[in-house]
């Protein structure tokens, strides 16, 4: 009997949000006036030109001019600048000749430049380096964890790591800077629901995990991963065992069956939902009676939605609906969830936007797959999709430019590359 298991994400589809249709267009626009510049919440996307740095909002429009400094080891380094320079918390980081700061939304500074290198925002405080020792700050500027350490990450469930320069190890610092965990690990150890995976394994080959405490857990755990279906718990696996590690950090649920486990996604769902479910090597789908409804024929799935899903058969990629028959034949090299009706796929080694008749409403242009997804890492709830994803493509002159896409195929900003 070939084995069954739990079928997490899609392995090779990606649930990244797209609407509507439109043509790839240049959109040259002029900044906003003041009046017109929206509240903190509004998602503004870093744009690059001519080594300046300045921001437009969804639509395209430029509401911070370019006026910041953008030291691009290539003209315009916007791949970087969407890492480094984007919105966290209301803040982004920007350079002057002065050294590093955050701004508002308005373009102001809230933060002074000051510094010699700044990370984005992540739960109130953000890691800056004064003298090559780096400390933390809170949105306000105030220093809160004093420049003490050679390295540290970004806050994540209220501890950050940190690289002790003596030892070389890596340990864990709380909000106000306190070892709670001595630097004793070769890597940095990133806590989810309060375990952290140490890279250390026992007798068994199992996993081995710490509390926030530092102590090693008596159980060790083959695999730990998040079940975005069951709000912010954590599925942990041990042989034929299953449990829900809770928020903090012990156990919901469990030890119980794949299939008691997969009872209980089921029970989460809307009435009707089929379920991706791995058999031997291939993806089927299965309803809340655990019943394969759609044989397991398929070498990667994504979700339904829409009433379609897309799946893979060998190297293309296509769409059934929840017969498990083919809509839109296999012909793509990838294919991403229909949204409002519109998919992004891609067709010789280029990306563009089908409806659900599988027709293009804009052409394969696209270098690579929009991605749509925010840096979840950054917070613990999960997020919406953004509004816009960095896109490289031809224009008609055969010249590279790399910009912003909405979800309807246009491209709202873009610069030559």
């Amino acid at each position: 009997m070939k084995s069954i298991r739990l079928a997490t994400v899609a392995l090779l589809f990606l649930s990244f949000g797209v609407t509507g249709f439109g043509l790839p267009a240049v959109s040259r626009t002029q900044p906003l006036p003041a009046e017109q510049h929206t509240a903190d919440q509004e998602k503004l996307f870093p744009i690059v030109e001519d080594n300046k740095l300045g921001y437009i909002n969804a639509s395209g429009e430029i509401v911070i001019p370019l006026k910041f400094k953008q030291e691009a080891s290539h003209s315009p380094n916007l791949r970087d600048s969407f890492i480094h320079n984007r919105f966290s918390e209301g803040r982004a980081a920007v350079e002057t000749e002065d050294g590093w700061g955050f701004i508002d939304t308005s373009g102001e500074f809230v933060v002074k430049p000051r510094f010699e290198q700044v990370q984005p925002f992540s739960e109130g405080l953000a890691a800056v380096q004064v003298d090559d020792r780096w400390g933390f700050i809170d949105r306000s500027g105030k220093l809160v964890v004093d420049f003490k350490f050679e390295r540290v990450g970004n806050f994540h469930n209220g501890i950050s790591w940190f690289l002790d320069s003596e030892s070389e190890k890596y340990g864990s610092i709380d909000r106000n800077g306190h070892i709670i965990i001595s630097p004793s690990f070769d890597d940095p150890v990133i806590f989810q629901n309060g375990l952290g995976e140490t890279g250390i394994k026992g007798e068994n080959g199992r996993k081995r995990f710490i509390d926030q405490r530092g102590e090693f857990l008596l159980v060790e755990f083959d695999s730990l991963r998040p079940a975005d279906w069951v709000g912010d718990q954590l599925v942990a696996s041990r042989g034929d065992e299953y449990f829900l590690i809770g928020e903090d950090g012990g156990i919901a649920w469990g030890p119980g069956t794949l299939r008691e486990l997969r009872a209980k996604r089921h029970a989460l769902q809307p009435p009707g939902t089929l379920l991706p479910v791995l058999v031997g090597e291939k993806y089927g789908f299965e309803n809340a009676d655990q019943k394969l409804v759609i044989p397991a024929r398929f070498d990667s799935v994504s979700s339904f939605s829409e009433g379609l899903v897309a799946v893979r058969v060998g190297l293309e990629c296509g769409y059934i609906d929840s017969t498990g028959a083919f809509v839109i034949k296999p012909r793509f090299q990838g294919a991403y969830p229909f949204v409002d009706g519109r998919a992004f796929v891609q067709l010789d080694e280029k990306w563009g936007l089908i409806d659900r008749a599988g027709n293009f409403v804009v052409q394969p242009c696209f270098r690579k797959g929009p991605n749509f997804r925010p840096d979840v890492y950054l917070s613990k709830q999960p997020q919406p999709d953004l509004p816009l994803a960095l896109v490289e493509f031809d224009d008609e002159n055969d010249d590279t430019r790399i910009g912003y896409v909405n979800r309807a195929g246009k491209v709202v900003w873009s610069t030559k590359y």
